[in-house]
């Protein structure tokens, strides 16, 4: 299994951040940097729903919120 590099985790707080802000281009593009093999990890897709939802973009919100789901059914967020 593939952990986070110190740049990933670089990455993904900065994509947090700018999610925050409402640059979500940025976000995005933060996102994008991450290891593609990561790209599917919990902590890279919690960032991604928060960020498709504040755009209310609301299919790609339901494309990840169901594999969240898939994964941690025991968890109600």
């Amino acid at each position: 299994m593939i952990s986070f590099s110190a740049a990933d985790i670089r990455h993904i707080t900065a994509a947090q951040g700018y999610v925050e802000l409402g640059m979500y281009e940025d976000a995005n593009n933060e996102l994008e940097a991450i290891t593609p093999e990561l790209w599917s990890h919990r902590d890279v897709l919690v960032v991604r729903l928060a960020m498709y939802s504040k755009m209310k973009r609301w299919e790609p919100v339901r494309n990840v919120a169901k594999i969240l789901a898939k994964a941690e059914p025991t968890k109600p967020q």
